[in-house]
């Protein structure tokens, strides 16, 4: 995660900013859906090429340099929950 979200701070342009659209797990409620969806992924075989994993959004855009300037709540399927994320160099 650090390595492509330092790439994208260094692809910033002066005043840039970069848009994040990650998945965060911390924020998914345990549901049927959450558990089949780590059950598949980890048991699976070829799951983990097509399934995505949450990262750590804040820790990564730390590392590279990058402030949230603002976020908004999404849904992905009316399922997942994700948060989009508008950043700039800290």
């Amino acid at each position: 995660v650090g390595p492509v979200v330092g790439a994208g701070r260094r692809a910033l342009a002066s005043g840039g900013r970069l848009a994040v659209v990650p998945r965060g797990r911390r924020d998914v409620p345990d549901s049927t859906f959450l558990r089949a969806y780590e059950a598949a992924y980890e048991r699976v075989p070829g799951f983990a090429t097509v399934g995505c994993r949450p990262i750590p959004i804040a820790d990564a855009l730390a590392e590279a340099g990058l402030a949230v300037e603002s976020s908004l709540s999404l849904s992905r399927a009316r399922v997942w929950p994700v948060r989009g994320v508008i950043c700039a160099p800290a």
